[in-house]
């Protein structure tokens, strides 16, 4: 069945637990007189796929395409007709690979007509990763781009990290709709670029955190990127960084070329809509929508004044990962034990994400000596009672779009002590006159600060009524300007000036997918020697996946 509204996402709804996913599930359920369709990008095949919500009758199709996973030829199979490119589609795949490693706007239709000619994956992966086309297209990309003296070896297997991931989203299938809204850009911005260029439909934008910036910071913290990390294959020059600009500079370009294609842009508040303009986007096409939610559920929370002879109730209500940094929220908890405040913090929410950084905050919080003051408590669906049982909700992210649980928390009368990302300051500050004479509703710290969070929780600490205060002036906040069914009219608005406009939609049942054509066979050419070297042929893969925490930015 046709979908009006085809919303394509990238490691979130309906697998992945968080402010995204809660924003997707609200536009569904809102608007049950329209069809969707969720498109979902995620790494593998391999990965979790369980599905965390319950879906609504309105969601007519559930697709997913992989960055990853294309079945690789055996050994010793013939090699099919379509292997070698023609010098034409070798010059158009080059141009292509220098446009997204300067950052610049690709033009995806050209690249995508030749990439879904391909009839099978086995014939994909043959010409664009063993024949001697790709060959020579990585060559001449090394011999114009490559500073002198960078390994070879490294390049090549990078150039695999960066660009079949996009040269599958360029073949995956896009289902038809009236409507494309992607829910950030990057891979997902992408393919509802190409989605918007390839029907003629309408393609939409919503970006909840800058995806380009988010990645960078990612960038800064890994060490496969640098000359002191473990990585065999993506070794580099500490004093250039060259790779690490090349990924920069590949998710610029993502997200110009989701910009450039899109007929609207929503932005979530003025400090990112600024942002997107500083980073390509036409700030004529851009919309401010915040966040919303159900005040309903959260406004009738009966709230106290604390005695100050009870412990301070902290709580933090997200994923355990590192965008997070739950590491400075802990360290801040010992700064607080040191200063002899009475406290218990509870860190509510999923830690599947990153197993890895989950034992390393389990370590640190042992290590600190926390004891029972800070419980790890997992996730929970009933948020009504977890902001029942907090005095002040804490959020140290390093990066943030407009997070739900700062306005959730405030409804519930919690104030909020949140590091300066995104639009924290302007949510707990106020935005405009009539916002601003409401007063606060949260302080406001500097990133990876342990000091300053814990004096702001301190402050709350020694003072119940400042903290009961701040919590009526959120509530207030969020019941006037945050309320989901404002925020809902503005997007079914939006559907309903673009579902209707010039162009049709694909026929039922009709899709943008590979083209399919009867396959010859010839007699297998061997591959280009560093496309035989066994030890490095799959290692392009987890350098990758380490990077990508689809959408984690703004869940």
């Amino acid at each position: 069945m046709n979908a009006d509204v085809c919303i394509i996402t990238e490691g979130t709804y309906p697998y992945v637990m968080g402010g995204v996913s809660t924003w997707i599930a609200q536009i569904l359920d809102s608007m049950p007189q329209l069809k969707f369709s969720v498109l979902h990008v995620a790494a593998s095949r391999g990965q979790s796929l369980d599905i965390r919500y319950t879906l609504p009758a309105n969601l007519v199709g559930l697709h997913n395409v992989f960055l990853h996973d294309f079945r690789q030829p055996r050994r010793g199979r013939a090699v099919i007709e379509r292997e070698t490119l023609s010098r034409e589609n070798r010059d158009v795949l080059l141009d292509f690979y220098l446009d997204l490693t300067s950052g610049r706007t690709v033009d995806t239709g050209r690249v995508s007509r030749i990439v879904r000619a391909f009839a099978s994956d086995v014939e994909f992966i043959e010409a664009m990763s063993h024949s001697q086309s790709a060959w020579e297209v990585i060559t001449e990309l090394y011999r114009r781009t490559s500073p002198p003296g960078l390994s070879f070896l490294d390049f090549f297997w990078t150039i695999r990290s960066l660009f079949m991931p996009i040269l599958n989203i360029l073949r995956a299938p896009i289902p038809p709709a009236r409507v494309y809204h992607a829910s950030c850009t990057g891979y997902a911005g992408l393919l509802g670029a190409r989605a918007g260029r390839e029907t003629g439909r309408p393609y939409l934008l919503t970006e909840h955190g800058i995806y380009s910036r988010e990645r960078r910071i990612e960038l800064s913290r890994i060490d496969w990127l640098s000359a002191s990390g473990s990585s065999r294959f993506l070794q580099m020059d500490r004093s250039r960084n060259w790779f690490r600009e090349w990924w920069v500079r590949l998710f610029q370009s993502l997200s110009r070329t989701a910009y450039g294609q899109s007929a609207r842009i929503i932005s979530l508040y003025q400090g990112n809509k600024d942002t997107q303009i500083h980073e390509g986007a036409d700030g004529r096409i851009i919309d401010l929508i915040p966040n919303g939610i159900i005040v309903d559920r959260f406004k009738d929370i009966p709230r106290r004044r604390r005695p100050a002879e009870e412990p301070l109730r902290i709580g933090f209500v997200g994923r355990v990962t590192s965008i997070k940094d739950i590491k400075t929220l802990l360290r801040s908890m010992a700064v607080l034990a040191a200063r002899r405040v009475n406290f218990v913090t509870r860190i509510v929410g999923p830690m599947d994400e990153e197993p890895e950084y989950t034992d390393e905050c389990l370590t640190l919080a042992d290590r600190l000596d926390l004891g029972d003051r800070v419980v790890f408590a997992g996730p929970s669906r009933d948020l009504p009672k977890v902001y029942g049982e907090m005095d002040v909700l804490v959020l140290t992210s390093v990066s943030e779009g407009f997070p739900f649980v700062i306005i959730e928390a405030n409804c519930a009368g919690v104030p909020v002590v949140a590091t300066n990302v995104g639009a924290c300051r302007d949510i707990l500050t106020g935005m405009g006159k009539e916002d601003l004479a409401l007063g606060p509703s949260g302080l406001v710290t500097p990133v990876n600060a342990p000091g300053e969070t814990a004096k702001a929780l301190e402050l709350f600490a020694r003072d119940p009524e400042l903290t009961y205060a701040y919590g009526m002036a959120g509530r207030e906040r969020v019941i006037r300007f945050y309320d989901l069914r404002l925020v809902m009219a503005q997007y079914q608005e939006l559907y309903e000036n673009y579902m209707f406009s010039a162009g049709e939609a694909p026929e039922e049942g009709e899709e943008i997918a590979p083209r399919r054509r009867r396959r010859g066979r010839t007699g297998r050419r061997p591959p280009p020697p560093a496309a035989r070297s066994r030890p490095g042929r799959d290692a392009w893969r987890a350098p990758l996946r380490r990077l990508l925490r689809f959408g984690r930015a703004a869940r």
